[in-house]
Formats: structure tokens, sequence, C-alpha cells
């Protein structure tokens, strides 16, 4: 068991992701069939990649590793010609988009194979592209619409074969995308016709733009899709992008935790459907009731189910039947999980209802439910645990189908606490604050008053000789150097008067603001030598100060830590509001 401890902090982590597997499949079937030679870069050894890898040479076709840790493949195109003298097996594990695929190219390939899994993976679907196969007149048998199947591979390249066939792709995609991807090798290309819309579109839209990358523009309309005969033309390099899916977990760890995720490797237009993830927590971050269709994000529910779960509202998702037929029952296990932890939830006919905790978060628990070996289910379970009160993962490996270092980035998120600056009103007690809290957060204490009286000297003769205009963009370049990952910053009163300073801190930092009443105020400002804002007596210098800043600061701030208490009170209520998952709804 392998257990998730939560996060004390908001974070700012840069990482680079995995490939996404599904672009690189999706490359690596094109690739063995294309004119020419390909490499591969950012294929990610993940398994459901390397599994597809080891199976295309089972089947004959020249792919190799040439880097393997760096995700680099060398593929020379090209169908085998000479077949295996007997049935050979072809294991995908629990890999559906590799199973799914190599269905279609083993029809293609010369010989008799066995396209099988593991358990999980036999009880998948797979009548609707055997069907298909059947009707293109190919070889080929399943076991009551389910794996394994049994394919005598080569009739699909048959001069005299059919040039158009019908699909059933309601209940998975993958069936499309493995016809699409053979379909420029066969000597008339190849019509479907979708006799019900397909599930899961911006996979679909992923395959035809990766047909685009190796040359065949391919026609999508309505319920046709025309794929034009090849051959396929290797692009020599091929870039494999950054897989959105796996910035999933991050995207909604960011949103709870007040953090800042950055990703290397991400294309902004990407295909990929799981690009329009910030639109989904978005909504979610609305007031009241949700009703969400994930039906473009379906590998995201388990993602958003851990974020709904932290709303004060129901949130209710639909459009995700297709989710029973993944490496587990998604929906089943989702509510399963989401009991465990404290949150009622319902399962529904094609989605699932997340009454969310809000404001009682108290009943939030530590839970340790079955991931059921499934990748989605453990890195979801693991940031509900990483923004909650912790959770155990017990087949922590698993993560590895799409992700292999998921569980190291999470210590790498971990170890990369964010910049937490502090605003408000000279005398406050910003700097004494920070001074306490910082090595209690583990934080370098930053004062940028200090700061700059190091670079420049003493502030009021520094305001007497240049003037305040000159100040303020000296100390905005203070701030500016200031505000990096593991600072505690305590700024200066009027530092957020400069808007480049607001828009820095904005991208770079979690601001709280430190609040005090007037008459707290005024004994120790009278006791402080500092330059006048305006020639004005103490007094009504404070209370105009106040009125100009005040709306900057409650515009800019993260977190309020509001008037009154003892030092160790406001330390102990921002510690704790610096631990709590975001509930803005």
């Amino acid at each position: 068991m392998f257990e998730v401890a939560p996060l004390l902090l908001p974070f700012d982590v840069r990482l680079e992701l995995p490939g996404s597997k599904s672009h690189a499949n999706r490359a690596l079937v094109l690739a063995a069939l294309a004119e020419g030679e390909t490499e591969l870069h950012g294929a990610t050894p993940c398994e459901d990649v390397a599994l597809l890898v080891q199976n295309l040479q089972t089947l004959g076709y020249d792919a190799t590793w040439r880097n393997y840790s760096r995700g680099i493949v060398h593929v020379r195109g090209g169908v085998p010609q000479r077949a295996p003298r007997s049935a050979t097996e072809l294991d995908c594990s629990l890999a559906g988009t590799t199973l799914r695929f190599l269905c279609a190219l083993a029809a293609r390939t010369p010989g008799e194979w066995i396209v099988t899994g593991n358990e999980r993976m036999r009880e998948r679907p797979i009548g609707p592209l055997t069907t298909a196969l059947r009707a293109l007149g190919v070889e080929a048998e399943d076991r009551g619409g389910r794996p394994p199947v049994r394919i005598v591979g080569g009739a699909l390249g048959a001069a005299d074969g059919p040039r158009r066939v019908t699909l059933e792709a309601s209940v998975s995609s993958q069936f499309l995308s493995a016809l699409l991807l053979v379909a420029p090798s066969l000597p008339h290309g190849l019509e479907i016709e979708l006799p019900t819309p397909p599930t899961s579109r911006p996979y679909i839209e992923l395959t035809l733009r990766t047909l685009a990358e190796f040359g065949i523009d391919a026609t999508w309309d309505d319920r046709l899709i025309a794929v034009p005969a090849g051959p396929a033309r290797a692009p020599g390099r091929f870039e494999v992008e950054g897989d959105w899916s796996s910035a999933g977990p991050w995207l909604v760890l960011e949103r709870l935790l007040r953090g800042r995720f950055q990703a290397t490797n991400l294309h902004a237009d990407s295909a990929q459907g799981d690009r329009l993830l910030p639109r989904y927590l978005d909504a979610l971050d609305r007031p009241g009731a949700v009703r969400l269709d994930v039906t473009k994000v379906p590998d995201q529910l388990m993602n958003l189910a851990v974020r709904a779960l932290f709303r004060d509202a129901p949130t209710r998702f639909i459009g995700a039947a297709n989710l029973r037929y993944k490496e587990c029952d998604r929906l089943a296990v989702t509510v399963e999980a989401l009991r465990a932890f404290g949150c009622p939830a319902e399962e529904e006919d094609d989605g699932i209802l997340v009454e969310g905790l809000g404001g009682r978060l108290e009943q939030l628990r530590r839970a340790a439910p079955p991931t059921w070996a499934d990748h989605r289910m453990a890195m979801a379970f693991a940031i509900l645990g990483a923004a909650g009160v912790g959770a155990g993962i017990d087949h922590p490996g698993c993560a590895a189908k799409s992700y292999p270092g998921f569980f190291d980035d999470l210590e790498t998120v971990r170890r990369s606490p964010r910049c937490i600056a502090i605003c408000g009103m000279r005398g406050v007690g910003k700097s004494t604050l920070a001074r306490r809290l910082g090595p209690k957060l583990g934080l370098a204490v930053v004062d940028t008053d200090k700061e700059f009286e190091e670079r420049h000297g003493p502030i009021d003769i520094f305001v007497d000789a240049y003037g305040w205009e000159t100040f303020r963009a000296r100390e905005a370049e203070v701030v500016a150097d200031a505000l990096r990952p593991g600072n505690l910053v305590a700024l200066g009163g009027g530092a957020l008067e400069t808007p480049a300073t607001v828009e820095r801190l904005r991208e770079q930092a979690l601001l709280v603001w430190l609040q005090e009443d007037v008459e707290a105020l005024l004994p120790r400002l009278t006791r402080r030598k500092r330059p006048s804002l305006t020639g004005k007596s103490i007094e009504e210098e404070v209370r105009e100060v106040l009125a100009r800043r005040e709306p900057v600061w409650r515009a800019a701030a993260d977190l309020i830590v509001p008037p009154g208490g003892d030092l160790r009170v406001r330390l102990k209520k921002l510690r704790a509001e610096l631990a709590m998952p975001s509930t803005r709804c």
C-alpha cells in the first residue's frame, strides 16, 4: 500500500509530462504501414506504447527502440510478406487501444493471429470491430463479442475487397480509429459509415490529424468518413505531443490547492480532447448545482469528481456510459471511492452524481478504496488524498500504463512550495508574521523593505532624494526578484500600487492580505520613522491610503486574514487556510 500524505502548502511546479499514448500509438501504426522511415520522439514507454511496439515486432514490422528512456522509436515502414508458420499470439494485457488497433493491423498483415489480453481485457467489447472486419472480407472470430480474437491476416489488402463498411462506434471510438489507421494502405482506401453518432469524438479527430501528419487527408461528412488510398508517407522525425490526459490530475490539484502547474510539452492547439479540461474546471468553479456532459473528456471524469467533492453544491456528470467498459467499471468504482472518502455520491445510467462536501470538510476521511489496478483511478485517488487528509493506493504501479513517473512527480510537487506573499498596510505586522511563519512552513523569508534598503539605503532618504515614482520603480525590481518558489515574501505597504507588481503577483505567488483596524495601526505608526505619503497627519494619511489601496488588495488577494487576534491566533488561522482546499463554490 502506497501512502499519499496531504499537501500542506500550495505548489509551484513545472513538469515534462509523458508523451500522449493516444498520439504515439496512432503514429506507430501509421509508421508501420507508411513508405519510408519514421523516428518517433517523445513516445514515453508507458505500458500501452511498449506493448504496441512489442507486438509490432511480433507481427514482423521493423520497429525498434533507439532510446527507451527518452521514448525514441525507429520504424521502417512496410507490410511484412512472410507469415509465421503457426498461429501467433499478440498479448495486449490491459491495453484497450493497443488491442483494438492490433486487430485491424493484424487483418492487414499475412498470418494467423490471436489478439488477446488479460482477464479484464477479455471482458471488454470488440464485436463491432470484428463485425466490420468480416464485412471487409477478413476471417475474424471473437468470443461472444469479446477478445480473444482470431484473425487470418492479409485479406484486408485484397485488390477486390469492399470499399465501404458500416461500423457501430457508439461504445468505443477505438473501433473507428483502428480502421481509419489501416485504411490508407488498402488499394482503394476506405469509406466508413456510422449508423449512430460515435463516442469520444475528440479521439477520432486526433486520429484524423495524425493521418494528416502522414500525408493522408481524410474527410468527415456527418456519418461518413472517407480515407483515400495512400500510401502514407513517413515524415522522418515525428514529435509525439505531451499528454493532456496526464495533465488532468495536476490541473485539478492546482485549482484545489491554489497551486501553479506548468507543463513543458503540451500543445494548446492539440486535437486531444482532454485539452478542454480547464473549461470543465471553470464550470465547476461556478456556484450552485452543475450538470456537466463529459462526452468529450470521459477519461477526466474521475479527476473532475475529485474537484466536485470539494464543492458545496451537487454536481451531475453525464455522457460517460462508456466508462463501464474500461480497465474497470469506472462509474461504479468512482462512486464507491467517493463514499469511502466520506462524500455522498450516486451511480447513474450514464454518469454519477456527487453531492459535494463544501463547508462540511470535517466529514472527509482518509481512505484506501480499491483501484482495480486502473491507472486513472490510482491517480485520481492520489490527488484526492493530496488535497484532503491522505489516501492509500493499493496498486501504485498501475500508473505506468499511461504515466510511469506519476508518483515521482507527485513527490516533486510536494517539494515545490509556491511563493507566498503578504500584503497590507504598513504596521500591520507583515514582517513579524513572515518571520514566525516561514520556518514553520520551511519557506525562506524575504522582507522587500529590508531588501530595498540593502540595495539602495534607507527608504526615507531615498524618497527625499529621488521621489516616490522612482522608489516604486526600484521597489518593483526588488519584488520581482523576491517572487520565487519556496519564498515567503513580506511586501512593502504600497508595493501593489505598481500595476506590473500586481500582475507578477497574480502569476507567481499566492497573495495573503493581512488586515488590521485603523485604531490598532495608529499607535504603531506613530512610533515609526517613515516618510509621509500625503503630508497629512498620521490618522488622516492612514485612512486616505487605506481607502485607495484596499480595493487593490481585495481584488488581488487569494486569502484574507481578518483583523483581530494576537500573532499566535493569526499564525494558526493562516496555516489552516494555506492547507485548506479551495471550496469557492
